[in-house]
């Protein structure tokens, strides 16, 4: 036992970096050792004399507002501030539910809690204490001057602070949870400063200077995790020092976020969690501190410009112009800084601003996702991208109405999720082939993170092992790496690593046929003599009618009919076939398994969906044809 801990530390060591594993351990001394606890007291007063130096933005005129909401958006952003006013928020775009900002006394230091909270999952409280609802109330105000929404703010503000007094509890144990809640508390004191009273604003940036306060002392582990908890943070700390006039927050903010942008997006534009929900996270926070930064006379420099032109792409590449996107990585529905309505799975807001900021051109025609081009105040280009947006570069082709994703990548940072050569395929709108998501972090099992691995994603698992190690929640060891054979308009073809110690080459192809029919061709290779192995091949379908002719599945979808064929060449036996839909085995041999067939969009929420195998034993070479027939 003490040898396989001392390899796995060996190689969390070797495959993270000196740096960051010696932030974290750094970290983990200044915990232990009792030094953090000593630099945040637990604080039961606000701060007095402390005032607002500025507004973190200008506050549009309703007319503005209104003009770009358009009707619909208008109605959907004061349904949502109607509901609050009831009491009910939207966590990670689910459904309503109450607003509770209160938790379990008697409290004990923040640093002292965990990744539950009894049973319950900390992130939905974590998500309430963003103060996310803050923007909702705020933009509702902005738009009608209706004061009911300014006073549930401050009836909420204080019932936060009176039952969580900083350092105390749960909602100050994450210092990005607290800097995410600083951004939406000088955001509403912004837009609520015209008709709030002297001593209302006062405590607000009383409470916004605990906020920053609280950042500084972990910020190693932030460097530790190098990824959004960098970002994060440094927005919080720039936030306070525009907010209040804090030069020096200001100088340390800007330079984590935009140091931190150089080391996480990669020359091609993807992000360093290898998640579309955190990509979006990324480019909200760029886009934030770009519309402050102007406010303050601070501009990004050319590379940081270029790295966050391509992660528009990037994400323009993976999106389907109804706003959603394919469901990468790990997925908690974080919409952090939200200024349009749409709800976390509309990815336009953000697309549409990031493609006018860094870009200059426009993502979308006109619609309510223009709200937030307004807050941040970016004029409206001319020019409009056309679709799709960097396709093949990224590993998409497009067919006549559908589109397909082929995911390959060369890991340089700890990768989300087992998932190389995941195909995802779409048709008008409809995301037919997926990925499973996140479901939930911290579950009871098999939900903690459970969705990650391999046998749940769109591929192939050799001998029923994962391609990577895994060694926590969140840690994947020994890399499963991918490289690039082909990419045509056609042709995506793409060769992965992960089970070369099993003696298996595995290559995948995703070809266009023409139309909209595709094909998907996976050849196990033998890289040595490792006799026979356990190959599975899975697909993951939305909950679609089916039906089952002789060796057609015949599936009904939104747009059409689906006709699925999988062929096997090269193998001495016919494959056992298994349909599994929320856990259950429907048709075939195999046992139900609690992981498989679900989808979750929405962090907390998973829907039914069809989880297809097919499964042999068998010597290698062996090739597996599946074609996919999309007819009207």
């Amino acid at each position: 036992m003490g040898l396989q801990r001392f390899e796995t530390g060996w190689k969390v060591l070797r495959q993270l970096g000196w740096r960051q594993a010696g932030a974290f351990a750094l970290y983990q001394l200044q915990l232990r050792s009792g030094w953090l606890r000593a630099r945040l007291p637990i604080e039961t007063a606000l701060p007095a004399g402390v005032i607002p130096a500025r507004g973190l933005l200008a506050v549009p005129a309703p007319e503005a507002l209104r003009a770009a909401l358009g009707a619909d958006g208008e109605a959907a952003l004061l349904a949502e501030a109607e509901e609050l006013l009831a009491g009910r928020v939207r966590l990670f775009g689910g459904g309503p539910r109450p607003l509770q900002l209160s938790v379990p006394q008697p409290l004990r230091h923040a640093l002292m809690y965990g990744d539950r909270l009894g049973e319950q999952d900390i992130k939905f409280i974590w998500e309430a204490g963003r103060f996310g609802w803050a923007f909702v109330l705020a933009r509702a105000y902005a738009l009608t001057h209706d004061r009911r929404f300014q006073e549930a703010f401050w009836r909420l503000f204080e019932d936060f602070v009176r039952e969580n007094p900083c350092n105390a509890g749960p909602y100050w144990t994450s210092a990005q949870e607290v800097a995410l809640r600083l951004a939406a508390l000088a955001f509403a004191g912004t837009v609520f400063a015209e008709a709030a009273s002297a001593e209302q604003l006062a405590r607000l940036a009383g409470s916004v200077q605990q906020h920053a306060r609280r950042i500084l002392p972990t910020m190693r582990y932030a460097e530790a995790q190098h990824n959004n908890h960098v970002l994060s943070e440094a927005l919080g700390l720039f936030t306070a020092g525009v907010w209040l006039d804090e030069k020096g927050w200001q100088r340390r903010g800007w330079s984590w976020f935009e140091g931190a942008l150089q080391t996480q997006i990669a020359e091609d534009g993807s992000y360093v969690q290898q998640s579309s929900n955190y990509h979006r996270l990324m480019l909200q926070e760029a886009l934030w501190m770009d519309a402050l930064g102007r406010q303050v006379g601070l501009s990004w420099s050319h590379v940081t410009r270029q790295r966050l032109a391509q992660a528009v792409r990037w994400l323009l590449a993976h999106m389907d112009e109804n706003g959603l996107v394919i469901n990468l990585g790990n997925n908690d529905g974080a919409l952090v800084l939200p200024l349009a309505p749409g709800g976390a799975e509309d990815y336009r807001p953000v697309a549409q601003a990031a493609a006018a900021t860094f870009l200059g051109q426009l993502a979308f025609a006109d619609g309510a996702w223009n709200e937030a081009l307004v807050w941040l105040q970016v004029a409206l280009p001319e020019q409009r991208l056309s679709w799709p947006v960097n396709s093949v570069a990224v590993g998409r082709l497009s067919g006549v109405s559908s589109w397909a994703t082929l995911r390959a990548v060369r890991f340089a940072a700890r990768p989300a999720h087992a998932d190389q050569l995941q195909v995802e395929m779409w048709w008008q709108g409809q995301n037919l082939v997926c990925d499973a998501g996140t479901y939930l972090y911290n579950g009871l099992p098999p939900w903690q993170n459970g969705l990650a691995g391999a046998d749940v994603h769109n591929g192939v698992l050799v001998d029923g092992q994962q391609p990577m190690r895994r060694a926590g929640r969140f840690l994947w060891l020994d890399w499963d790496q991918a490289e690039w054979i082909e990419r045509t308009q056609q042709r995506l073809v793409v060769e992965r690593y992960g089970y070369e110690r099993l003696g298996v080459r595995h290559v995948r192809r995703l070809e266009w046929l023409g139309g909209d029919d595709w094909q998907v061709i996976d050849d196990l290779l033998p890289l040595r003599r490792s006799g026979e192995h356990v190959l599975t091949l899975h697909w993951l379908l939305a909950d679609l009618p089916w039906q089952l002719r002789e060796d057609t599945l015949i599936f009904e979808a939104l747009a059409g009919q689906l006709r699925l064929t999988v062929r096997l060449e090269g193998a001495t036996q016919d494959a056992t076939f298994c349909l599994v839909r929320a856990g259950m085995c429907l048709v075939g041999e195999g046992q139900s398994v609690e992981r498989r067939g679900w989808v979750s969009r929405i962090y907390g929420e998973r829907v039914p969906a069809l989880s297809l195998s097919w499964q042999l034993h068998t010597n290698l070479p062996v090739r597996w044809v599946t074609k996919w027939q999309l007819k009207k």
